[in-house]
């Protein structure tokens, strides 16, 4: 009964490791895993007609482009580098804008396409679309970008980067006690069970809390972005959820599962070694 239970709270536990080592390298480089997996992604494919609306509608006048140069035209896995922390280099917006937990990437292409760039590596990697919008789109073009994007969560990166940079660090946390309950989890002794549980509740609660975060953030986001619209048009800006956000939330329900044979084997194994 006993190695029953510990088995199955080792594997639950493994799995959940597993499962996490996809979620922590979501977009951290542009190899073919890394990018195909993702918290979030945004589509700007639709903007430069709400922008053109827009200036219409406002009398503005562009002395230069037709609003479709708004994108960068670098083709699809050509010219790749790594951009640094708030570089402004206002060559272009891209079509698609993938996130994951300590790094975001960039792609002409659809979702998962070779990248254009990637933002440096950081372990507190805030979630700032606006910001990042802002920093690619030409100069000729801020004034409106940022008079046409709605004044609401979507814009509000001090709040979306301080909760998201919140929920990375309980991420974090989360798996390593998750990765310390499975491997604690190998010792066949009463105490380790019982730390093995007790790493299980706390790696459930990292998960759970850092999930509840992402998910109530990104759907605020959503919801602001998705709706908006500019002089009676689809602002043209899309969020979608991610696979990694479902990954997460697998391991955290991993965990959960994780503790009860923990429990059981820490109530029920013998003082020297469980049989």
């Amino acid at each position: 009964m006993v190695n029953f239970c510990a088995g199955t709270g080792i594997l639950f536990s493994f799995a959940a490791t597993i499962l996490l080592v996809f979620v922590h390298i979501t977009q951290i480089t542009p190899s073919l895993i890394p990018r195909h997996l993702r918290i979030v992604a945004i589509d700007t494919s639709g903007l430069s007609t709400a922008l053109a609306a827009a200036a219409k509608s406002s009398g503005v006048s562009i002395a230069t482009g037709n609003f479709s140069d708004i994108y960068n035209t670098e083709p699809v896995g050509q010219g790749y580098f790594v951009k640094g922390q708030n570089e402004s280099r206002h060559d272009g917006l891209r079509k698609t804008y993938e996130w994951g937990l300590w790094s975001y990437c960039s792609t002409n292409g659809n979702i998962g396409s070779p990248r254009s760039y990637c933002i440096d590596r950081s372990i507190n990697e805030r979630f700032e679309p606006a910001q990042v919008l802002m920093e690619d789109i030409p100069t000729q073009y801020s004034d409106l970008l940022q008079k046409v994007l709605p004044s609401n969560v979507f814009t509000a990166d001090n709040y979306l980067g301080s909760y998201t940079e919140g929920a990375s660090y309980v991420i974090l946390a989360g798996s390593l006690a998750t990765a310390l309950a499975a491997l604690i989890g190998l010792f066949a002794r009463r105490g380790a069970f019982i730390l093995a549980c007790l790493l299980s509740i706390v790696g459930f609660l990292g998960l759970a809390v850092g999930a509840v975060i992402y998910q109530v953030i990104y759907t605020r986001a959503q919801d602001a972005i998705n709706q908006a619209t500019t002089s009676g048009v689809d602002l043209g800006i899309t969020l979608d959820y991610g696979n990694a956000l479902w990954i997460l939330w697998a391991a955290t329900g991993l965990m959960l599962l994780a503790i009860v044979p923990y429990a059981v084997a820490c109530c029920t194994g013998r003082h020297d070694r469980a049989y």
